[in-house]
């Protein structure tokens, strides 16, 4: 079958070798040397002092595509570098056209037309081009859903992001040169003189690990070489990834496979999504306005370690900003010092400007965390978030920017928002029918969005009011922070916190919102929660309001699991 694959070049086999270095991959080597032989590569083998059935597997396939087999010791911890000029030496020995840089839990395709890798590389040869990058598509499970461990892995699992860090990260095919480099870029990135990268890509299926456990054990007991960690920064994330630091995205943010070779890359990772950030998470609190994101802010607020500043609303307008350095800074100070809430932060402006002015290197981020981390000291807290309610539109752009955000969307029977938001200044007014069709439309677009970003939770207003101790204990454990009991004694210190706010400004310096007015609307937010705020639209909605509502968002109501009125 192997000999059938190959193609003739000049008369004698066009040969593809496979240079895979593993250490106990019995769980992936076996359906990895399948998959090579099936798509016409040889495989040459390098055991790094393997302790389980890997060197036994591999024995199996001497003929069925493993052309050889070779061993470098372990010398107690994974050594990417010694790896890596291993196989350049194994590139210059071994008798093949071409080489990929493989990993045991990779399964490596050629794009359509092609139906195997070894052809696809044939037509990339005689095109002569002598390179080729992957895109990288990273399978793994997804929160409370099943394990992978038995049964054909690459077969079951469907779901998938793509990962995409930088540009052209996964050139790791190549025509056999004298002078390939594959350290310097970690193996990530082959280098050579006169490279001629292939135009289209080729398909990395990368299957990272079968179950949340075994995600624990692949890097939680894994060792690297201190002088790649310290020296190169090389693995990341992956240095100490403790059970703690393992979080599996929801079944939502995850693409999944439909056909074959048809891929989505739109909205690529650029940091692994079952990693939780060595940064401790940055608390987002969004949803539609009325639905409990103040409450929730209280709440949070409340513990001694976490400070959540008043409503923000300039974040999207930084994250915008274009032009240089400079012009980025003072454009960042403008748009922060004339926001029409800036005088809630109680903040001096000058030293503000000051601060942000003496930043080197300034960046829109660097400019928020100044923002952030100084209000977070002036109550004496070491960690911030924020509670800005339409920001639920903009949590991709704002991960992208603070990569450690974690955002809670607090979702509230929406014909109880109706109810509250009556005859306020913001929202959709009073019409019962444009009020059914925003909530809709915002959480639907909040799930969406939540699609593109690694770290969400979805929070019911009427759970934390009914229990929130069993609530806070559920968001405290998201967002990494113990609980503390004061977190339910919020209301003792609400109206000192509150008493911040200031009139709100419009753009043109007008009171959009005067001081009374918006204390007035979070005045409950002093007392404990109030569980006759619960289902307060069967009383004070007309029949013909909440037939209106029924039709325009029941779908939506009835999907949440809320009490559908006929």
């Amino acid at each position: 079958m192997f000999e059938l694959i190959k193609r003739k070049l000049n008369g004698r086999p066009f040969r593809v070798v496979a240079l895979l270095t593993v250490r106990n991959e019995e769980a992936y080597l076996e359906r990895c040397l399948q998959h090579l032989y099936e798509e016409g590569i040889e495989t040459c083998l390098i055991d790094n002092g393997s302790t389980d059935a890997t060197v036994e597997i591999a024995r199996s396939f001497v003929d069925r595509g493993v052309i050889r087999i070779e061993t470098i010791p372990y010398r107690g911890c994974f050594e990417l570098e010694r790896i890596l000029e291993n196989e350049q030496r194994l590139s210059l020995e071994i008798d093949a056209d071409w080489f990929i840089h493989h990993d045991a839990d990779e399964i490596r395709q050629a794009p359509s037309p092609h139906k195997t890798l070894l052809e696809g590389i044939r037509y990339v040869d005689r095109r002569g081009y002598n390179a080729i990058n992957f895109d990288e598509f990273v399978f793994l499970p997804y929160r409370n859903g099943p394990s992978y461990e038995s049964g054909d892995y690459v077969h079951a699992m469907k779901q998938y992001y793509f990962f995409e860090p930088n540009k052209l990260r996964r050139v790791n095919a190549w025509k056999k040169n004298s002078a390939v480099n594959l350290v310097s870029n970690g193996g990530h990135r082959v280098i050579f003189p006169r490279m001629r990268l292939h135009p289209e890509n080729f398909i990395l299926r990368h299957y990272i690990s079968k179950s949340r456990e075994h995600l624990v054990e692949k890097y939680g007991e894994r060792k690297f070489s201190e002088k790649e960690v310290v020296e190169y920064k090389w693995h990341g994330g992956r240095v100490d990834l403790t059970s703690n630091r393992v979080m599996l995205p929801d079944i939502h943010q995850l693409k999944q496979v439909t056909e074959p070779n048809s891929w989505d890359k739109s909205d690529a990772w650029k940091i692994h999504g079952f990693m939780v950030p060595k940064r401790e998470p940055i608390p987002f609190v969004v949803g539609v306005g009325r639905s409990g994101t103040t409450l929730l802010r209280m709440m949070l607020d409340a513990h001694s370690n976490l400070a959540i500043p008043p409503e923000t609303h300039f974040v999207p307008r930084l994250l915008a900003l274009t032009g240089n350095q400079e012009d980025v800074r003072k454009q960042f100070l403008k748009t922060v010092l004339d926001s029409g809430r800036w005088r809630d932060f109680q903040i001096d402006a000058d030293f503000f400007k000051k601060c942000i002015e003496q930043l080197p290197d300034f960046t829109v981020e660097k400019g928020l965390r100044l923002f952030y981390s100084h209000y977070a000291e002036m109550h004496n807290k070491k960690r911030w978030g924020d509670k800005t309610p339409p920001y639920q539109l903009q949590m991709a752009k704002i991960h992208g920017c603070l990569p450690e955000s974690h955002f809670i969307h607090i979702i509230r029977d929406g014909r109880d928002v109706a109810v509250s938001a009556r005859n306020l200044w913001f929202g959709a007014g009073d019409d019962i029918k444009k009020q059914a069709a925003f909530w809709r439309k915002r959480i639907l677009a909040t799930r969406e969005e939540a699609k593109r970003i690694p770290y969400y939770l979805e929070v019911r207003y009427e759970k934390l009011v009914n229990n929130p101790e069993i609530e806070l204990r559920k968001i405290a454990s998201f967002i990494q922070l113990p609980f503390e009991k004061e977190m339910l004694n919020y209301h003792n210190n609400s109206e000192t916190r509150m008493s911040e706010m200031k009139d709100c400004h419009a753009e043109d310096g007008s009171v959009l919102a005067p001081r009374s007015k918006r204390l007035k609307i979070h005045k409950l937010v002093s007392r404990k929660p109030d569980t006759s705020r619960i289902g307060r639209w069967k009383s004070q909605l007309s029949p013909e309001d909440k037939r209106i509502y029924m039709q325009v968002a029941g779908d939506l109501l009835e999907e949440l699991g809320y009490e559908v009125s006929k």
